[in-house]
């Protein structure tokens, strides 16, 4: 007798949410979706598993990194290529925005970071570069070739 094939499912059809407050008035925290068929696990840095809390969040450390790994039920397969894991990493406190004459003047705007399996991607948003505009500098080369009247 064969075995049945598995039922192919994508386990990051929904992504995990995350929420990373900048003012650091609450924990950081992930929350794994429900997938039929799959099975979810949170640890920490050090591999310990963490436990849901009744709104099923996975709070953890600032500072720290947590990665959700997804496993296939028994029935159950991933598509070939799949990544396995997301990781997740919280802001360290002292990158915290407080609304304290200490804050630098920082909003407290805070960022939703989003699961990745190799890096984080909490990290600050790059600062855009100034670049002359392309009006600008044909105008200024057409000046510099236009005789002065």
């Amino acid at each position: 007798m064969t075995e049945p094939e598995p039922t192919v499912v994508d386990p990051w059809k929904t992504e995990p949410e995350a929420s990373d407050p900048a003012d650091c008035a609450d924990n950081p925290y992930v929350k794994t979706a429900t997938t039929e068929g799959v099975t979810y696990t949170v640890t920490d840095s050090k591999g310990n598993a963490l436990t849901a809390d009744s709104q099923g969040r996975y709070n953890y450390q600032y500072g720290e990194t947590v990665t959700v790994t997804a496993t296939p039920n028994d029935g159950y397969a991933f598509p070939e290529g799949t990544t396995a894991t997301r990781t997740f990493t919280a802001q360290k406190a002292e990158s915290c925005n407080t609304n304290n004459s200490g804050n630098n003047g920082n909003s407290g705007t805070p960022e939703t970071p989003r699961g990745d399996d190799t890096t984080s991607n909490n990290k600050p948003a790059a600062k855009p570069t100034k670049k002359p505009h392309a009006e600008n500098s044909l105008g200024l080369a057409l000046a510099r070739l236009l005789p002065c009247r």
